[in-house]
């Protein structure tokens, strides 16, 4: 499935994520709306659970009808990031030139 999502989402028009838009899985499962925007990923609000990131490149499409990610609900453990690595490297350089 990985290599029929990578060679069609050139063909899907993907509009801007909108912060509050719902987002799904290949198999309709909604995971949670989306509450932040960065140039590479984006930060989902999920009720009652630890919100977490998605990297903007596991968007298959994003419509008036929400945000639709390229896997399937049993994969999320494969995609979701607890902190996108550009904060880490921030902090950790902010750390750095504090000492």
């Amino acid at each position: 499935m990985a290599l029929f999502s990578s060679l069609s989402r050139a063909n899907q028009a993907v509009r801007p994520l909108d912060v509050g838009a719902h987002v799904f899985t290949l198999d309709g499962v909604r995971l949670g709306k989306v509450c932040e925007v960065h140039p590479h990923y984006f930060k989902l609000d999920v009720s009652l659970k630890p919100d977490f990131w998605l990297g903007r490149d596991t968007v298959w499409s994003s419509d008036l009808s929400g945000v639709h990610v390229d896997f399937r609900r049993n994969e999320l453990d494969d995609h979701r990031v607890d902190e996108p690595p550009e904060f880490a490297a921030r902090a950790w350089r902010r750390t750095d030139t504090q000492s």
